[in-house]
């Protein structure tokens, strides 16, 4: 496949699909994803000099507008379509063809008219977090699409800015020597770094991906509360919070491990080794705690 002649599609940008469907009520996501990583492949210099040709589906003519606006002057390099009628034109038109509806919503999207016979061929990415490969494989043989190519992946809302860090499941069946995933992967390095991971091990490092930004959302407002109560003004605290676990994240992944840098930082009677000791009282235990309850999570929403 020529990178000049790849055509992209994104279902799921914009605002679900369920109301417009008719599905059961629950709480409708937002297509955040879907329009980070189309924010994301417009950015980049690799696929902005019309390496992909970009188009999106969603369900109605204002998530289309919502879309619009949220790619602003950027957006007529998108072909933004809208309804149940245009799924099967978009998806028709693709070579790959990213799927971020929401997990239940598989089966229905599956089922609407034309849809599945313009898949056949495709390389289909799921972005459908807690469905297992196998699920994925069996929902579009259930509905005729045999031996699709399919790719689970998980990426982070990072890909807006091209930082996300996308997780691939490989599998005996879907290994990184595979045409299809190396055409992913090339795809993918457009909105950040790729993280291969067995699919046996996709729940537990998708626990782990969401409690590490749970834990900097939590620790980054925590640490503005505490220094604004202590007389250091928020956005100042802030932004030096924000700066400061850049540069940590930058010594490990210079290959510095967590122990290297306590012994290099935490000097004999230093705040911050005073700082490592008051935390070890209660943040350890959470942090441990938090990960076993997260995987437990994303276990339970995969059955």
């Amino acid at each position: 496949m020529s990178k000049q002649e790849t055509k992209i599609a994104v279902f799921g940008a914009g605002q679900q699909c369920r109301r417009h469907l008719n599905l059961s009520a629950t709480d409708m996501q937002k297509g955040f994803m879907g329009t980070a990583i189309l924010q994301g492949l417009l950015s980049n210099k690799k696929s902005n000099d019309d390496t992909y040709q970009l188009a999106a589906c969603v369900r109605s003519s204002q998530s289309a507008d919502r879309l619009r606006r949220d790619l602003a002057a950027r957006a007529a390099r998108v072909d933004i379509a809208h309804g149940p009628e245009a799924a099967m034109h978009v998806a028709k038109h693709a070579d790959i063809v990213l799927l971020g509806c929401a997990p239940n919503d598989l089966g229905v999207m599956l089922q609407l008219p034309g849809l599945a016979a313009a898949l056949m061929g495709k390389i289909v990415i799921s972005m459908l977090a807690g469905v297992s490969y196998e699920q994925l494989v069996a929902a579009f043989i259930n509905v005729g699409v045999e031996q699709p190519r399919l790719v689970r992946i998980l990426p982070t809302l990072g890909a807006k800015i091209g930082d996300s860090v996308t997780l691939v499941a490989t599998s005996r069946n879907n290994n990184r020597e595979s045409e299809h995933i190396r055409a992913v992967d090339e795809l993918l390095s457009c909105i950040g770094t790729v993280q291969y991971v067995p699919e046996t091990q996709m729940i537990e490092a998708t626990a782990v991906g969401a409690l590490t930004h749970a834990l900097a959302i939590v620790a980054i407002d925590t640490l503005g509360d505490a220094s604004a109560a202590e007389g250091l003004p928020r956005p100042t605290a802030l932004l030096l919070v924000q700066r400061c676990l850049r540069s940590a994240t930058g010594l490990l992944l210079s290959g510095m491990s967590p122990e290297e840098m306590k012994n290099a930082m935490a000097i004999p009677t230093g705040i911050t080794i005073n700082s490592v000791l008051q935390l070890e009282k209660g943040a350890r235990p959470a942090i441990a705690e938090g990960a076993r309850a997260a995987v437990a999570y994303t276990r339970k929403m995969a059955e």
